[in-house]
């Protein structure tokens, strides 16, 4: 199954973009040159306090390893942004929190 980086705010992140920046390269190895806030959403209004903060993060760079927490178990494959697309319509794309991000991103680059 396919899914987006993620990540929680640490006590010491004063800028969620270079929150942003230290998940990505710790769960995938890329670093980005810049990141811009998508959106925010609610998913569980009225379940749960839970809170996504998108991000989209444009021309990253291969650092090197991973620096996974000792319980996450992540295998980084690329691919392009239409192929994400195409899994979404396809009921392909299983992850909600991927899935939304995607349409999200989707909703704003083709207006």
């Amino acid at each position: 199954n396919r899914g987006l980086p993620a990540g929680g705010l640490e006590p010491e992140d004063d800028d969620p973009e270079d929150a942003v920046a230290r998940e990505l390269e710790e769960e995938t190895g890329y670093e980005p040159g810049t990141v811009e806030h998508l959106t925010t959403v609610e998913p569980s209004n009225g379940i749960a306090d839970t809170v996504f903060h998108y991000f989209v993060a444009r021309d990253c760079t291969p650092t090197g390893a991973q620096n996974l927490d000792y319980n996450e178990d992540i295998r980084v494959d690329t691919t392009t942004f239409e192929a994400l697309v195409e899994a979404a319509r396809a009921d392909e794309l299983l992850d909600g929190r991927t899935m939304l991000g995607v349409l999200c991103y989707e909703l704003v680059e083709n207006r």
